[in-house]
């Protein structure tokens, strides 16, 4: 009888584990390598300002990025926006000083106000900009949607 008991309350813990983790979900984000060289000297374009385009796989209002390097100016600022070129992190741009900040993530949300919901699926980028007459910054990292 006891072992009969036994049995029922391990087959009972083992079926409170096996729901309790059938609901638990590991949430991840994607991130995308973020390497962009810019310049801000009149008359010289920035010759890759623009992070690959990434999937957004949640519905989160923010976007992340890291950055790792940065050289040849004192900061950098990064907009996110939609593949179709739809600017949507208006007021909210990200920005990393050099002296501070390397090695954090920062995050801004993107511009709800003006019904511009990011949805898991769609695609977006971020373009980076630095102080005028910096020439040739370089930064990389990690980007998130």
């Amino acid at each position: 009888m006891k072992m009969k008991r036994k049995f029922k309350n391990i087959l009972c813990a083992l079926a409170i584990l096996v729901s309790v983790g059938g609901f638990a979900t590991v949430v991840h984000a994607v991130n995308s390598y973020l390497d962009v060289t810019v310049s801000n000297i009149p008359g010289q374009s920035s010759p890759d300002p623009y992070s690959t385009k990434t999937v957004k796989d949640d519905d989160e209002q923010r976007f992340y990025i890291k950055l790792n390097t940065l050289t040849n100016a004192p900061s950098m600022s990064f907009t996110a926006f939609r593949s179709n070129g739809e600017q949507m992190s208006v007021n909210q741009a990200i920005t990393f000083y050099r002296e501070k900040n390397l090695g954090e993530t920062l995050s801004a949300g993107y511009d709800t106000y003006h019904k511009k919901v990011p949805r898991a699926g769609e695609f977006f980028y971020v373009y980076a900009t630095v102080p005028q007459y910096y020439g040739g910054a370089h930064a990389t990292g990690t980007y998130c949607p």
